[in-house]
């Protein structure tokens, strides 16, 4: 993390720390002690938007920051200072109201263009500058400077503070837009990405997806959700990322095409052909958090993810939880226990997701979440209270799994199998109908069940050593051997594409409420017509005998209820 003396990085301060009075505060100088007018500095711009946003005590009002996502129309200006690493480790704990002791650096610095979370205390007045962000080498020393990656309240700077950056850098500070540059595209760590791009065709990958070059991935996540838009219409859709993309380019397949009423075919290279039409991209910007474990007193289902109110607020009730090695939608809920920018993550989901320990036993590292709209709210509530009526009736446990690619055959079919225990616990047998849902979406299926013979079938295709599937993946491929059998489901091709999702993801099982009445009411049919008949052949037994019939059926039903815990 330091150059070849093994001492010094460039820090690349911005806003107020751009003032050499105010700077040399941090260090215990004074702007005319030998170690600051001896010190190298140099002004540079860097390709990450300034915006103003929280409030400070010391100056009234919103302070500056830059995002942590790069953008290369946008050109912020700041003033790189040569120091020593505990410099720099003296800055981030003034800057964030830690303790003299405290070591909130990481060991190891991010890639150029990447960033790390500070563990860092974050409430009103602390822990405003939680990131450490790596910019492009100066000289071929590395380059460093502080911002933040939580949803702060935009503003404009106050008169004070703003005079201070202007008699700093000689240069008026242009508050409008209020991150300070302008751009065709909003950059703030938690606001929308929108781009312009042209569309290309290519064949299809197996799901809806546009593919987008490498450059425009947010932080390395592997696979987003977001909106394409044309002239003449919208749609949601996947949003992955591929170097083979050229700049400016998006990828989609004919059946996106289609719905955006886009007439593309897949080119002929031998003609020189290259069908393309003009779109705009738009997919909000995950946020992340710091990963703490669950507490023992308040363990969520398996699809759950605590975050504190602040922070819970910025959803709408589900996200797309985005790791290293998989994720999925997640139920977001709020708890007071939850520090600011962290995320209580249970041990069943760090499981079903890939989420490890370090060798030391600790959780780090974070996690992403993509806030995920609800495209239909009326139809959700509707949706919401037909099921919890269900449950109330003969209840509907749900069950949150891992998700993989269906077993080779299975496809075609709407089919989902599951280890027995799982069955076990939807009150569901082999060849019945249940729900799989993905987040707000939902389909019926018909369960199976996992056995030896199929397992061992499965593991040759995780293997891929059979040949006969073509898979698209988010995560690595390892991590589904490593999921236990009873957290995972595997979804045929056919129930994928009606909730068009990826094979590696985070689903919902329950029982279909309506089949199963349906099913049971079919079995009491000939029972209750064998009573009915022998009650009318009774003489003078009366009619309202016959009103004994509805507490038997309710008594018959019963033991098919199910608690919902």
């Amino acid at each position: 993390m330091t150059d070849e003396g093994g001492r010094r990085v460039w820090y690349v301060a911005y806003g107020s720390n751009i003032d050499e009075e105010r700077f040399a505060q941090y260090l215990a100088t004074t702007a005319q002690d030998p170690r600051v007018s001896h010190r190298r500095a140099r002004w540079v711009t860097i390709d990450h938007a300034l915006y103003f946003a929280g409030t400070s005590k010391t100056w009234g009002g919103p302070v500056a920051f830059v995002s942590v996502l790069r953008d290369q129309s946008v050109r912020t200006c700041g003033l790189a200072r040569l120091l020593e690493w505990k410099d720099v480790e003296t800055i981030a704990r003034k800057e964030n109201g830690a303790e003299e002791d405290e070591t909130v650096l990481p060991t190891d610095l991010p890639d150029q263009g990447k960033w790390t979370q500070l563990d860092v205390t974050m409430d009103d007045t602390k822990g405003k500058y939680n990131a450490l962000l790596r910019l492009a080498d100066i000289d071929g020393v590395p380059a460093v400077t502080l911002t933040t990656l939580r949803s702060l309240p935009l503003g404009a700077p106050t008169p004070r503070y703003r005079e201070l950056i202007e008699a700093a850098s000689g240069k008026p500070t242009d508050v409008t837009p209020p991150w300070g540059a302008s751009s065709d595209r909003a950059v703030l760590p938690h606001g929308d990405v929108t781009i312009e791009l042209t569309l290309r065709a290519e064949d299809s990958p197996g799901m809806t997806a546009l593919t987008l070059p490498a450059s425009e991935r947010p932080d390395g996540e592997a696979m987003l959700f977001g909106t394409v838009s044309s002239m003449s219409a919208s749609r949601t859709t996947w949003i992955r990322f591929d170097d083979e993309v050229d700049a400016g380019t998006a990828r989609v397949d004919a059946t996106i095409a289609r719905s955006l009423g886009v007439e593309l075919k897949v080119p002929d290279k031998n003609k020189g052909e290259k069908p393309e039409a003009d779109t705009i991209v738009t997919f909000r910007r995950p946020l992340h958090y710091r990963i703490l474990g669950g507490e023992s007193g308040d363990i969520p289902d398996s699809d759950v993810v605590y975050l504190s109110p602040t922070d819970a607020a910025l959803f709408d009730g589900w996200a797309l939880l985005i790791t290293a090695r998989g994720g999925g939608p997640v139920r977001i809920k709020s708890r007071d226990h939850v520090p600011l920018g962290a995320a209580r993550v249970a041990y069943a989901l760090r499981v079903i997701t890939s989420i490890t320990k370090d060798s030391a036993g600790k959780l780090t590292g974070h996690v992403a979440l993509q806030p995920l709209s609800d495209p239909n709210p009326l139809l959700s509530k509707i949706q919401k209270m037909t099921r919890w009526l269900g449950e109330i009736a003969i209840g509907a446990p749900p069950i949150a799994l891992r998700s993989t690619e269906g077993l080779v055959g299975d496809d075609g079919k709407d089919v989902v199998r599951v280890d027995p225990t799982a069955l076990d616990y939807l009150g569901c047998a082999s060849g019945d109908s249940v729900i799989v849902s993905w987040a707000r979406k939902s389909h019926r299926a018909r369960v199976l069940l996992h056995t030896d013979v199929t397992r061992e079938r499965m593991h040759a295709q995780f293997a891929e050593t059979t040949g006969s599937q073509s898979r698209e993946s988010w995560g690595d491929i390892e991590a589904r051997r490593e999921i236990p059998h009873h957290l995972q489901a595997w979804l045929s091709s056919s129930v994928r594409h009606q909730l068009d999702i990826p094979p590696d993801s985070i689903v919902r099982l329950r029982r279909s409420t309506t089949r199963t009445l349906a099913k049971h009411s079919a079995l009491l049919s000939l029972p209750l017509a064998g009573l009915v008949l022998a009650a009318l052949a009774v003489p003078d037994i009366g009619v309202f005998a016959l009103a004994a019939v509805p507490p038997v059926v309710l008594l018959a039903l019963a033991q098919i209820r199910m608690p919902h815990r």
